[in-house]
């Protein structure tokens, strides 16, 4: 499930790009404005920068005193539990690579109920929002609340999700996520079947 997530975000990252001239920006209040381009996204968390090794990811990582759940660790991701970024506490924390680099983040809590999941990412976007500026596109998706997306002219973006999943438990959860993704470090592409 948490991969899902992860290319849930992608998705809708890539998706907003792919769609951006008709969509409305938080800047311009009005549709005929492409995607909302900002110097540059973070690319550094925890002491450790998008293109290290899985191994750097895990050392640095640990120096902060997080540590993986190496139970379910794979070559493409490692799952962390609890920790504070940006002013926030994160319940969850993913880390994504793409041949074998790193190329992904992403920070997310759980709510039981969408009044607080909505102030949540609200709080989350205002504060977000004082360094980078969103591009705001239509949600079409019935079940994603809310989604804000911010576009680097480096090749990285970062996208404010709000939406709702069936857990593990299977209970119906609505996730905030905060994520970062460097589109730079991608998977190879094969053309053969």
């Amino acid at each position: 499930m948490k991969k899902l997530l992860f290319i849930a975000l992608a998705s809708i990252c890539m998706g907003a790009m792919l769609t951006a001239c008709t969509g409305k920006t938080a800047a311009a209040k009005h549709t005929e404005v492409d995607t909302v381009w900002n110097n540059h996204i973070q690319k550094t968390f925890f002491g450790v920068s998008f293109g290290a090794s899985q191994k750097e990811v895990i050392k640095a990582f640990s120096k902060q005193g997080l540590y993986d759940n190496s139970f379910i660790r794979t070559k493409n991701a490692l799952y962390y539990s609890s920790c504070s970024f940006g002013g926030f506490d994160w319940q969850m924390i993913n880390v994504y690579f793409s041949n074998g680099k790193f190329n992904g983040i992403q920070f997310y809590n759980a709510y039981k109920d969408k009044a607080s999941a909505m102030n949540a990412y609200e709080n989350l976007k205002e504060t977000v929002g004082q360094k980078y500026q969103f591009t705001e596109r239509e949600i079409k998706d019935t079940t994603c609340y809310a989604a804000s997306q911010a576009f680097g002219k480096d090749g990285r973006v970062l996208a404010i999700i709000c939406d709702k999943s069936e857990s593990r438990s299977k209970e119906l959860l609505i996730y905030v996520q905060l994520g970062y993704a460097d589109l730079n470090i991608e998977d190879n592409v094969s053309s053969e079947l």
